[in-house]
C-alpha cells in the first residue's frame, strides 16, 4: 500500500488495524505515476494488480486473472468494474469499449490486440481494472517523471499494449466509486487536466519511439496517441475563443468524426467547455434529480460492505 503523502490519520489507521495484512509505504506527495513506481519497486508477485484508494476488488479477481494467464500466457489484463453511486441509472458497469467486436478467448475473456489501439480511449478501464504480468511491467517501469499528478493509468494502458495484447474480461472483478460531483466535473476536464494529459501522452510517445525500427502496429498506437494529443491541444485553443466561435469550431470538429462512438465521447468534452463550470454543474444536478434514484443507504453500499468485510 503506497500512501502518496496523506495528511489525515491514514498512517495511524494502517499501523493499528492492518499492518499484519499489508506492507505500508509512506512517501511525499508526487502524484500517481510516482506512486506506481514505488509500488512496483516494492512488489514481488508475478501479476502486478493496481487499486485506487477508493475502489475495491471482488473476492474472485486474483484467482480469475491467474487462471486465464496460465492458460493463454498473455501479459496484460482489463476487467469490468461495477459502478458505485453511478450518476447514470442505465450504466452500472464500466467496461472497455462495450460496443466493439473483439476476438473471444473464453466465455468472458476477449483479446484486444495492438491493431485496435484506438479502443484505449473508448471507455478505457481505469487503474483498478488493470493488471500487468511482471515480464511486461519490467519493460515499462519506472514510468517517466511528470508534474501532473493524475491519469498515470494511461502509461499502463498504452505502454502495456506496446509489449502485449490485453485480455479483456467482460465480467466485473472489482468496483469503482463514482464521486459525488459526477463525471465531467473532475480535474481531468479542465485546462490544467488537458495540459497534464498532453504531458503524459508526450512521455508515452517518446517511450514508444525509442526503438530503431517501428512495426506497423506500433505506428498505429503512436498515431492514436498523437491524435489524442492533438485533440487536447484543440480543446485548449477553444478556451481562448469567444463562446460562439468555440461552438462553431466544435461543430466543425465533430462533423469530421468517423464513428458515432468517437463523436459521443468527444461531445462531452465540448459541452463541459462551452457550458462552463456553473452551468455544467447545474445541468448535472437537474439530470440527477430527474433520472437518478436516491443514493443507497450505507447498508446497501458495496463500498461499505467491502469495508465491513475487511474489518
Amino acid at each position: 500500500m503506497v500512501d502518496d503523502g496523506s495528511t489525515d490519520d491514514t498512517p495511524q489507521i494502517i499501523r493499528e488495524k492492518y499492518s499484519h495484512l499489508v506492507k505500508y509505504v509512506y512517501k511525499t506527495n508526487e502524484g500517481q505515476a510516482s506512486a506506481f513506481n514505488r509500488g512496483f519497486e516494492e512488489s514481488k508477485g508475478e501479476l502486478i494488480c493496481f487499486l485506487d484508494g477508493d475502489d475495491f476488488w471482488h473476492p474472485t479477481k486474483l484467482s480469475t486473472l491467474w487462471k486465464i494467464y496460465k492458460e493463454f500466457k498473455i501479459g496484460c489484463f482489463y476487467h469490468d468494474l461495477l459502478l458505485v453511486d453511478s450518476p447514470a441509472p442505465w450504466r452500472t458497469v464500466l467496461r472497455l469499449s462495450p460496443f466493439s467486436s473483439l476476438e473471444q478467448l473464453t466465455q468472458d475473456a476477449y483479446l484486444l490486440p495492438l491493431s485496435k489501439a484506438d479502443l484505449l480511449f473508448s471507455f478505457a478501464v481505469p487503474t483498478s481494472g488493470i493488471t500487468l504480468h511482471r515480464s511486461v511491467a519490467q519493460k515499462i517501469f519506472p514510468l517517466a517523471k511528470v508534474s501532473y499528478k493524475l491519469n498515470a493509468d494511461f502509461f499502463l494502458q498504452a505502454l502495456g499494449l506496446a509489449f502485449s495484447p490485453f485480455v479483456v474480461i467482460r465480467s466485473p472483478l472489482g468496483s469503482y466509486r463514482c464521486h459525488p460531483q459526477g463525471w465531467g466535473l473532475s480535474l481531468s476536464f479542465t485546462q490544467e487536466g488537458y495540459k497534464g494529459q498532453i504531458e503524459i501522452a508526450e512521455k508515452v510517445k517518446s517511450a514508444l519511439l525509442q526503438g530503431e525500427e517501428l512495426p506497423a502496429a506500433l505506428r498505429c498506437l503512436i498515431q492514436t496517441v498523437e491524435e489524442e494529443i492533438a485533440f487536447r491541444q484543440f480543446l485548449l485553443e477553444l478556451y481562448s475563443l469567444p463562446k460562439w466561435r468555440a461552438f462553431c469550431q466544435s461543430c466543425l470538429y465533430l462533423s469530421k468524426e468517423k464513428t458515432l462512438f468517437s463523436f459521443c465521447r468527444k461531445i462531452v468534452y465540448f459541452l463541459r467547455l462551452l457550458l462552463g463550470d456553473s452551468l455544467f454543474l447545474e445541468g448535472h444536478k437537474i439530470y440527477k434529480n430527474w433520472f437518478c434514484p436516491p443514493s443507497s443507504s450505507s447498508r446497501d453500499n458495496p463500498l461499505e460492505k467491502g469495508q465491513k468485510k475487511l474489518d
